[in-house]
């Protein structure tokens, strides 16, 4: 540029690095390429720029306004200026990808690639779009064929036609003169006019002919012009497309030294979908590729083969059959074994693969690709090799492992553990299955020598003829003749020039030349240091999910208090919804909602023993109880097997019921508690013209309801063993999830295996389902219709599906049971790590803890209860009372008017415990049931209840129980297994005559035992008393084994008509005793005093009272 800046060029306009410096040159880390003349640097520090020395130039700064300065210098005959934070070169010149242009917003605040909760969010890829397609060239216009005619042919016959008159009249004009006549002057003139027409014949045909090929000449000139013209048009055009692929190949695969500077910055980074055809295109040098657009030329016929013009459109096609010095691309998709030929175990073994290593870094997200290395620490060098373990993308996707290894044992386990995905993938295909394949990342697997594929596990993979499982593999070689048989395409590297050899089954097929790329080590090591940060969200989650997460650090906090579960609380509304925090996932908290709008109602939890179902399960319980108040949410925990799931929320001031144990009547509590909740539920809503409970809550929190009715939770721990011992329970269960969607009842059933135990009813109810380890793969497809919960390996690691996978998500479950220390402080620590990232040794250091120990989950219930008593909330109202006590005491009980209490009646279908009576005057009684079920201690509370009697007639032939009423003054007559028949026969004179006094009252203790040894001889002495009972004012109450021969005679059955039956050895008793066909109801085994009777028409359970020290104070008749 001269002194006065005359002569300007077009400047591109970039923003100023924030370095403040920019770099032009030709060497390696050169911003701003150009031309052989070393480098400059153009710095801006502290509002100063600093200006290379000029070459052949000068710079001057001109001021604009303010303090801005506009500064402009040539440099080797560059022109640059500056403004501000803004850099500008010429057009012309090459820029890094490093220099953001000014006018890209996108590319101008490369922080809005970056989300709030910091993880990076690639741009969309706009990538030039190449011009394909077809070009056709017209072949030449028919050229013309010039007369070839002889000219004197031409000519001859103007010439010779004129020839004969004038030989005639030069004759005549000879003989006149000869002999004197006259008439000369018209011979002559006639000879004149006769040469002139022949002259004037020759003429204008001699001009035609000239005149023919000076048009056909013309014409010829006409035609190659246009042509030519046409051709120059066409060169254009090629040229055109030619260079606009070449630009567009250099900006779509970019050379590894400019991707290598990628970072979280950048608008290129991670840019590529695994749907673009080029996904795994990835660059390895310079060289030369088929043009794009296929040139069509038509061969030219027979006739035009002369036509100089014809050949033309063949030379334009052979011009443009090649673009020079574009990127040559491997495509990883298409091929599935590549291998790369480096002449020497270490002659640059590492360097094609740094370079594949960077484009696929630079290019695709971790959750995409995933690369992995198996190299030997003995045979190569391990700088080489171990800068690929700072990229993301060799890491696992829950990062607890590095898929790379450099021995033996460390190359069996990782073979073994792709073996297992690629396994899973290829069960897939073969039976079709599209679930999860939109979630697979590709695997790129590098193998530093053919040795190395040979005793991997993962080498039958890669046949060319197999299934597609989404990985490919690169194995090194020494010799061409060393790759193993399952290579598709070869590379043979050499610094200088490098060769693409496409191999087929026949043979080489196709060569590419190329001048590689050059990348070395350190390169992408700082690459993979500066992406290892970035992170980002992928489908499915599967990224950066830890491997144990505690309660407290799900929710981001150190002690409970920073819960604030009150506010929470406050916020808290079940009519809007019911989220439960789960755990982790890939990119932040994995939750659920059982509001029937979102993941509810109902759902199924499966999971192996050791899976962590259980503490998933308390995990859960223990989120929604700090999320809502007892008033928004109840829960009734059922676990069948005993496990000690719902022992730990006893003081949850949430919890409406709680079953843990084996017993049947437990099981029957739960389900008529169930149904009456349901009921009670809709009895409610209909009493308040509501037909939600969600409606519901709204009118109690205007203060137009009477109380809270809150959303209930079923959970059903072991559901599988609780229907193969109660098959009923299901078909209740059903109807619990199908009414109990407008009700606010949620169920939750987990379970080790769902195959052959959640029926379709319950499937259909089902809308989602968390699926932990399983046993097999044919279980996860039962719960998921998927097999990836079979290869979680992780305990406590599940997936969360909803719906037809409206949701489906990884997630490591939250451990509540850690140790609950918010003092402790963070120890040294010293691990030693495997190049695999494993722990190779545990961790060691400062302990520091609270001496209390709790956990966590113990620590949350705590303030839980704190809140709630705080804020003045009582306990969840109970579903059903508790069972009743093995021992009541009779003093305890209410009097009843007229009635003998003995005891209490459970009935959970009413949700009331009333006491057990017995009306003196409806009959007797007869109490039945198996040794030591509790007869005697029967009779002696039925004793205890009587007082003031003139007469009470105890024969105790069971045991000693009734021998305390052997000295009472109430007891007229005591007689035992010693006592006589005469005695025996006085004692029933006795009570028939005081029942035709002022009556009395006869107890039998086991009548059986008493028939036997008496030899029946008083049944009819029984039968007078029975008969004689409606009209005497007396009391008959005896004890048996039940109603038959050898006890109770069937012809006084009719006479009882107040029996108790007690535990019997043989259900059919139950019936025979309760004259009943059919029974729902059974006393709780070995529980003595524990029996059924019918109360009010139903079959309920009592339990005996015992009478303690205070016999016969009770009911006076």
């Amino acid at each position: 540029m001269s002194e006065e800046m005359e002569v300007w060029k077009p400047l591109r306009k970039y923003r100023l690095p924030v370095s403040g410096k920019v770099t032009v040159g030709d060497e390696p880390g050169g911003m701003i390429r150009c031309g052989n003349f070393g480098t400059a640097v153009f710095d801006r520090d502290k509002k100063e720029w600093r200006f290379p020395d000029p070459v052949g130039g000068n710079t001057r700064v001109k001021k604009i306004s303010g303090e801005g300065k506009l500064w402009i210098q040539e440099w080797n005959g560059h022109v640059f200026a500056g403004l501000a934070d803004f850099f500008a070169a010429e057009e012309e010149l090459a820029a890094d990808a490093g220099m953001i242009p000014a006018e890209d917003p996108e590319r101008l605040h490369p922080a809005r690639r970056m989300m709030t909760s910091g993880y990076f969010v690639p741009a969309p890829r706009q990538n030039l779009k190449f011009a394909e397609g077809e070009m056709v060239i017209e072949p030449p216009p028919s050229m013309e064929i010039p007369e070839t005619g002889s000219t004197i042919m031409a000519i001859g016959p103007a010439a010779t036609m004129a020839l004969p008159m004038v030989l005639g009249y030069g004759a005549m004009a000879a003989v006149n003169r000869s002999e004197g006549y006259g008439g000369h002057l018209f011979i002559y003139v006639s000879l004149f006019t006769v040469t002139a027409s022949a002259a004037l014949s020759l003429f204008w045909t001699v001009a035609g002919r000239i005149q023919q090929k000076h048009s056909f000449r013309n014409r010829e000139e006409k035609r190659q012009k246009l042509y030519t013209s046409y051709l120059e048009e066409k060169n254009r055009e090629a040229e055109e497309i030619c260079k606009y692929n070449t630009a567009a190949l250099h900006q779509r695969y970019p050379a590894a030294a400019v991707v290598c500077g990628y970072n979280g910055k950048r608008s290129e980074l991670w840019n590529r979908d695994p749907p673009e055809r080029d996904f795994l295109k990835m660059r390895v040098g310079v060289g030369r590729v088929p043009f794009p657009v296929e040139i069509k030329v038509t061969e030219p016929g027979l006739a035009q083969r002369e036509d100089p013009l014809a050949g033309l459109p063949g030379k334009l096609k052979e011009r443009y059959e090649w673009l020079e010095k574009v990127p040559v691309c491997v495509d990883l998709e298409a091929e599935k074994m590549t291998g790369i030929v480096i002449g020497g175990r270490n002659f640059g073994a590492a360097t094609p693969a740094h370079l594949l290593c960077a484009q696929i870094a630079a290019a695709c997200s971790p959750g995409d690709v995933r690369l992995a290395c198996f190299w030997d620490r003995e045979k190569d060098d391990p700088e080489a090799w171990e800068c690929m373990r700072f990229l993301p993308h060799v890491w696992s996707p829950d990062r607890q492992i590095r898929y790379m290894a450099d021995c033996a044992g460390q190359r069996r386990d990782l073979g073994f553990r792709l073996a297992e995905v690629l396994r899973e993938r290829e069960l897939r295909r073969r039976e079709n299955s599209t679930a999860g394949m939109e979630s697979e990342e590709w695997l790129v697997i590098l193998f530093s020598s053919p040795d190395l594929l040979e005793e991997a596990l993962i080498r039958k993979y890669f046949c060319p003829e197999g299934p597609d499982l989404h990985a490919s593999a690169i194995v090194f070689a020494e010799r061409m003749e060393q790759l193993p048989k399952q290579c598709t395409l070869g590379i043979r590297y050499d610094p200088t020039v490098s060769r693409l050899i496409h191999l087929g089954v026949g043979g080489e097929k196709r060569r590419v030349d190329f001048q590689p790329d050059r990348m070395g080590a350190a390169a992408l090591r700082k690459m993979g240091e500066n992406l290892l940060p970035v992170r980002i969200r992928t489908q499915g989650g599967k990224e950066e999910i830890p491997e144990q997460i505690t309660f407290l650090e799900m929710y981001g906090v150190k002690t409970t208090e920073e819960l604030d579960i009150s506010g929470r609380w406050k916020k808290g509304r079940a009519s809007e919804m019911l989220r439960a925090n789960l755990g982790r996932k890939g990119g932040g908290i994995c939750y659920l909602d059982l509001h029937e709008k979102y993941h509810g109602p109902h759902g199924i939890i499966a999971g192996a023993t050791g899976s962590g179902k259980s503490v998933l399960m308390e995990s859960s319980i223990l989120s929604l109880a700090v999320e809502y108040s007892p008033e928004e949410l109840n829960f009734l925990l059922i676990d069948y097997k005993g496990g000690g799931t719902a022992d730990p929320f006893e003081r949850l001031p949430h919890l409406a019921g709680k079953i843990s144990n084996l017993s049947g009547a437990n099981v029957r509590r739960a389900l008529m508690a169930i149904k009456s909740e349901n009921t009670r539920r809709q009895q409610i809503l209909a009493e308040y013209g509501v037909n939600h409970v969600d409606r519901y809550m709204e009118l109690y929190r205007r203060g137009e309801a009477f109380g809270p009715l809150p959303h209930l939770v079923i959970v059903i721990d072991e559901f599988a063993e609780l229907k193969k011992e109660q098959p009923e329970f299901m078909q209740e269960l059903v109807s619990v999830a199908q009414v109990g969607r407008s009700l606010g009842v949620h169920l939750i059933l987990a379970t080790q295996k769902p195959s052959g135990t959640v029926s379709e009813n319950i499937w259909s109810n089902s809308h989602f389902r968390i699926c932990l380890r399983v046993q097999s793969r044919q279980d996860s497809m039962d719960m998921l219709r998927s097999p990836d919960a079979a290869s979680i390996n992780i305990c406590g690691r599940a997936i969360l599906q909803v719906g037809n996978n409206e949701v489906f998500e990884l997630f490591q479950a939250a451990y509540c049971e850690a140790l609950y220390d918010p003092e402790r402080k963070a120890g040294r620590s010293a691990k030693l790590i495997l190049t695999t990232g494993e722990n190779a040794l545990r961790e060691c250091g400062d302990l520091k803890g609270s001496p209390q120990r709790r956990k966590q989950l113990d620590a949350v219930i705590d303030e839980v209860v704190s809140c709630a008593e705080n804020a003045g909330i009582g306990r969840a109202a109970p579903l059903w009372l508790p069972p009743l006590g093995r021992r009541i005491g009779l003093s305890q009980l209410p009097s009843v008017e007229g009635k003998l209490v003995l005891g209490v009646v459970d009935d959970p279908q009413n949700q009331r415990q009333p006491p057990l009576v017995i009306d003196p005057l409806a009959g007797a009684v007869a109490v039945c049931g198996g040794p030591g079920s509790g007869k005697s201690t029967f009779l002696q509370t039925f004793l205890a209840g009587i007082q003031f009697l003139p007469e009470v007639i105890v024969m105790n032939y069971g045991g000693t129980v009734l021998s305390s009423f052997q000295n009472e003054p109430q007891v007229s007559i005591y007689l035992d297994r010693d006592s006589t028949k005469d005695e025996i026969s006085g004692a029933f004179d006795r009570m028939k005559k005081c029942g035709q006094d002022q009556g009395g009252i006869l107890v039998i203790d086991d009548l059986g035992f008493f028939r036997e040894h008496t030899g029946n001889r008083f049944d009819e002495d029984l039968m007078q008393v029975l008969r004689e009972k409606g009209r005497q004012k007396s009391i008959l109450a005896v004890s048996a084994a039940g109603f038959g021969f050898s006890d109770i005679p069937l012809r006084m059955a009719e006479f009882f008509r107040q029996t108790f039956c007690l535990e019997q050895t043989d259900r059919v008793r139950y019936l025979d005793v309760l004259r009943q066909t059919h029974l729902d109801v059974y006393p709780e085994k070995n529980t003595p005093g524990r029996g059924i009777t019918v109360f009010e028409g139903r079959v309920v359970e009592f339990q005996t009272a015992q009478a303690g020290e205070c016999p016969l104070t009770g009911l006076q008749l």
